[in-house]
């Protein structure tokens, strides 16, 4: 079956439902609900290769939001008290598309940028070149629904994938070495727990840049990132863009650690203090810490499993751009 494209790959971060920051993220944005604060679209190269940076389904809710470069678009209202600044630096345009009506600030960029409302606005709008209101018809919503339901379908199948290469243990170290054996995907389960273990670090060795790694976390559904180190290999950006952890069954993830690679969540409401250097998913976020530009660009199948039943062996997951 041919490759298709990932959503992992076109946002850093992907949230089902409600979002609530005080901190940025680097590349584009996709919130199913309300968002609260947040700073998003910065490190993104221009010219951008796509039209909209931040998408988020609801409202939003509260605090200072920006969006540096690209489109913005609201499935909601701007409430009251809410600052919507479209910076659109770096030679960038920054539309704004409005479904409902806005009650706060909005700031655009003044480089030809436009706000749209499918409503009112009963707040203010400053430096827009165009003024819509009451359009007709309104600006979409965005829909996250299809993207939820491929990735949580995802991380479902990805778990049943029967683990194809061991961890090594190195006294508080565990090596996921992946130098002795040529597989373009290496598998590993590891427990929840490991990630706070007293003095436990992460080494990965040997990753090649056609390699993928899939690691599977299973155990608590409440999971605490709060004593691992990632050292050596999973430090560099291709650990970043090739490692993928899956938590197909976590409820609840707290990172007060540096993580390195991306992060598979979609039934976890998840909190971070510290950075995240790769793509995040999860069904509700509170963020402290910064998410980091590295896109998943990883190939993972479908478990054999699957494609006796029709679903199909190599579905594949790939660059779209």
């Amino acid at each position: 079956m041919p490759a298709v494209a990932s959503p992992l790959e076109d946002f850093t971060l992907i949230v089902f439902e409600d979002m609530t920051s005080s901190s940025n993220v680097e590349g584009r944005g996709f919130i199913g609900g309300d968002l609260n604060g947040g700073e998003f679209g910065a490190q993104l190269p221009t010219p951008l290769d796509f039209a909209d940076t931040l998408l988020v389904g609801g409202n939003l809710t509260g605090g200072s939001i920006t969006s540096q470069k690209g489109n913005t678009r609201i499935g909601g209202n701007v409430q009251g008290g809410v600052t919507l600044q479209a910076s659109g630096n770096g030679g960038t345009n920054g539309d704004i598309f409005i479904t409902g009506s806005n009650f706060g600030n909005i700031n655009a960029n003044a480089q030809n940028d436009t706000v749209t409302l499918g409503g009112a606005n009963n707040g203010n709008i400053n430096n827009a070149t165009t003024i819509i209101t009451n359009a007709n018809p309104a600006p979409i919503a965005p829909d996250i629904t299809p993207i939820r339901n491929e990735l949580e379908s995802n991380s479902a199948d990805w778990a049943a994938i029967t683990a194809n290469t061991s961890v090594g243990v190195d006294g508080n170290k565990r090596n996921f070495d992946v130098s002795a054996d040529d597989k373009d995907l290496y598998v590993f389960s590891i427990d929840a727990s490991l990630f706070s273990t007293q003095n436990i670090e992460f080494d990965l060795i040997g990753l090649d840049a056609d390699e993928t790694v899939l690691i599977n976390v299973t155990g608590s559904p409440t999971v605490d990132v709060t004593t691992v180190n990632f050292i050596n290999g999973f430090t560099t950006m291709l650990a970043e863009q090739r490692v993928l952890f899956n938590f197909p069954t976590a409820t609840s993830i707290d990172f007060t650690r540096t993580t390195f690679g991306a992060l598979l969540a979609p039934l976890a409401h998840v909190t971070n203090t510290a950075t995240l250097e790769g793509t995040l998913v999860a069904k509700s976020f509170d963020q402290d810490g910064e998410v980091h530009l590295k896109t998943f660009t990883g190939t993972i199948p479908e478990p054999a499993s699957l494609a006796l039943v029709g679903v199909g062996l190599g579905v594949l997951m790939r660059r779209s751009r």
